[in-house]
């Protein structure tokens, strides 16, 4: 995804504009939090997988759904 991310010149996945696409990838990759792992460590060696993954991040609708309210927290328990 780093390489199509860099080649494409895109901000989001298929064009410049999120897609459901991009929802869809950030939430499937938004699980390595449930292990306690930060994308700046999981990504440190894909800079344009990271930098898609914060911009994706920060989308109305996205920080809504992936926060660190009591119940996201309390689901950590059972993943790790």
């Amino acid at each position: 995804m780093n390489a199509m991310l860099k080649a494409s010149g895109c901000t989001y996945v298929s064009s410049d504009e999120p897609s459901i696409a991009d929802f869809q990838l950030y939430s499937q990759l938004y699980d390595i939090n449930m292990k306690g792992v930060t994308a700046e460590n999981a990504f440190k060696d894909l800079p344009e997988l990271l930098k898609w993954y914060n911009t994706v991040g920060g989308l109305k609708g996205i920080n809504e759904n992936h926060d660190n309210s009591a119940e996201v927290t309390g689901i950590k328990g059972f993943v790790s």
